[in-house]
């Protein structure tokens, strides 16, 4: 029996000027426990990022390992690591959940393992710092530098036309 697939939420706007407040903080939760129920006291990933137009640019990806959504994103910790340069920055800070439904009933499972969340977590960063290089996670870092490929997960992007063989691979896995 294979497991149930990671479902995407999102994505919900941070509001810059109130998002320190318990007051608004409790509103967004509400708002996203009507279009999800139960989803803020769900366990899984998240991923802040910046919207402009129709592009996001992602900034933080986090996992809740013993908390719950609710407990965990909007901590002030979070908030002060995607705060530092929000008056430089231009468009929408949004938030995106990644939580695991039931199969037989409604809300979501509680059977997330923490090396499932890990596994989750650097493939996020993973795919995250291919789009923004300056990604504000320090987690996994030094691993993914040592596992990369040149010309294809590097953050260096090379110049020109990509050699047969690195372009041949990247067909053959799909990136």
């Amino acid at each position: 029996m294979t497991s149930a697939p990671f479902h995407v939420y999102g994505p919900y706007p941070i509001d810059r000027t109130n998002v320190f407040s318990s007051k608004w903080q409790s509103e967004a939760w509400e708002a996203v426990n009507d279009e999800a129920p139960d989803l803020p006291y769900a366990r899984g990933a998240y991923l802040f990022s910046l919207r402009n137009k129709s592009n996001y640019k992602p900034l933080y990806v986090g996992i809740t390992h013993r908390q719950d959504f609710r407990r965990e994103v909007l901590n002030k910790n979070n908030l002060l690591k995607i705060s530092h340069d929000w008056r430089a920055m231009r468009g929408t800070i949004c938030l995106h959940l990644l939580a695991k439904p039931k199969t037989s009933h409604s809300g979501f499972s509680t059977r997330v393992t923490a090396d499932e969340l890990r596994w989750l977590e650097v493939m996020l960063i993973f795919s995250g710092r291919k789009k923004n290089p300056e990604l504000l996670n320090k987690k996994h870092m030094r691993f993914l530098d040592s596992v990369q490929i040149q010309d294809v997960t590097s953050s260096e992007r090379p110049r020109g036309k990509r050699p047969e063989r690195v372009s041949s691979f990247m067909n053959a896995v799909d990136w």
